[in-house]
C-alpha cells in the first residue's frame, strides 16, 4: 500500500475539531495502528476516480494531534500537471464512494471540505472542488 503522509493545517484542525472523542471512540473499526506515529482513526474513506483514499487522524491520548491522506495504490499518487495544473487520474468532482462510521452519519458536508483541504495539502496549485458524492455507506 503506498502512503501519502501529509500533516493537515491548523485550519484543517479546526474543521473536524467538534467531533466528540466519544463519536471517535465509537468509531473502533476505523482504529489503524502505527506503531512509530501512534494510532490514527480513520475519519473518512473515499474514492476520487480509480483511486481509493482515506483522511485520516491521529489519535493520542484522547486529543487529535494531525491528520494524513492516505491512498491504497502507490502508482496512483497524484502528479501535477504543469499545462492546467490538475492532479492527473483524479476527477475531483464527484466522489463515487464514501465509507464512514454511522456515529459519523451528518458530517458528510464537513468532512467532504476537509477532504478538499487534504487534496490541496498535495498539490498546493491544486483548487479542489467536490461537487456531488454518488453513494455515502454506513458502517
Amino acid at each position: 500500500m503506498g502512503f501519502i503522509r501529509k500533516e493537515i493545517g491548523e485550519r484543517e484542525k479546526k474543521l473536524l475539531e467538534d467531533f466528540s472523542i466519544e463519536e471517535k471512540e465509537l468509531a473502533l473499526p476505523f482504529l489503524l495502528e502505527d506503531e512509530k506515529r501512534g494510532i490514527f482513526l480513520c475519519v473518512k474513506q473515499f474514492r476520487i476516480g480509480e483511486g481509493k483514499y482515506q483522511v485520516l487522524a491521529m489519535i493520542l491520548g484522547g486529543h487529535l494531534l494531525e491528520f494524513r491522506l492516505e491512498e491504497e495504490r502507490a502508482d496512483r499518487y497524484p502528479v501535477c500537471n504543469e499545462e492546467n495544473q490538475s492532479v492527473k487520474g483524479l476527477s475531483t468532482e464527484t466522489i463515487s464512494q464514501l465509507v464512514i462510521p454511522k456515529v459519523l452519519k451528518g458530517r458528510e458536508d464537513k468532512i467532504v471540505t476537509v477532504i478538499q483541504h487534504a487534496l490541496s495539502q498535495i498539490n498546493p496549485y491544486y483548487d479542489t472542488k467536490i461537487r456531488e458524492v454518488n453513494h455515502v455507506e454506513y458502517r
